[in-house]
């Protein structure tokens, strides 16, 4: 008997601890919501505000270039400033665009087949140029509740990546589809051929600014912002991916 009301204080005990635990993990939750609303509404906010005294900036630029000595090489110094300024134009703009990774949108029936014909069209000149073949199968998952500007995004910049990382010896081929799981979760999937992603680097691709090919032009946001969407809608992104033959990305998606 003794044995038995020992175990019990036992187990009451460890209850009392989980319930403590839980309610301490709970607060940090909360707080990491807060943190993290306070960031996106500061790069929201910056972003915004930094783009008039951008273009104020060039102005008085442009004005200043034209009162320096004829001597001077105005075109090549006129040039380095207008490259300065375009770069951090492009830094302001990307944090412009994943602060607005946030703003969900409304939510409505896409079908992704309809979503597809546009992606493509913005990509014609990319698709035509590298001689991309996309296979599309949404038999299994025609259609998903979601955000269209945030789902459109998803898939051009997987889909613009696969072109742009594309391996030497072979012309792109992108698997895209669909497919409906369990709890109301949906695996979109993106596959290409192309040149592949190290072990080593996977965990990399998704830092912003993080570009793993220098030679290749681009400028390290697509996939950071795709990961934003996908956290935000409470979702979950894998890749798998092998050098020299190719990589998968998989989203699973509530919707």
């Amino acid at each position: 008997m003794n044995e038995v009301l020992k175990d019990v204080s036992e187990l009451n005990k460890t209850k009392k601890e989980l319930i403590k635990k839980l309610k301490h993990l709970e607060e940090e939750h909360e707080k990491f919501i807060c943190l993290n609303n306070d960031l996106n509404n500061f790069v929201h906010a910056v972003s915004h505000d930094l783009k008039s005294p951008i273009n104020h900036l060039r102005g008085l630029i442009e004005a200043l270039v034209l009162s320096i000595p004829k001597e001077w090489d105005q075109e090549a110094l006129l040039d380095h400033i207008n490259s300065a300024l375009n770069n951090l134009k492009t830094r302001v703009e990307d944090l412009a665009e994943l602060g607005n990774a946030n703003e969900t949108g409304d939510y409505c029936s896409i079908a992704f087949g309809e979503l597809m014909k546009e992606v493509k069209y913005d990509l014609q000149v990319q698709i035509k140029e590298s001689d991309t073949e996309i296979i599309e199968d949404f038999s299994k998952a025609p259609a998903i509740h979601f955000s269209k500007k945030n789902l459109r995004s998803i898939l051009y910049n997987l889909i613009s990546n696969s072109i742009k990382y594309r391996a030497k010896d072979r012309s792109p081929v992108i698997n895209v589809t669909s497919e409906k799981l369990r709890n109301n979760t949906l695996l979109l999937k993106v596959s290409d051929n192309g040149m592949g992603i190290s072990e080593e680097d996977k965990y990399k691709i998704f830092l912003m600014y993080k570009r793993l090919v220098n030679n290749i032009e681009g400028k390290g946001v697509g996939l950071a912002l795709v990961k934003r969407i996908v956290d935000n809608a409470e979702g979950k992104i894998e890749v798998e991916s092998e050098l020299g033959k190719g990589t998968v990305f998989k989203l699973y998606l509530k919707g």
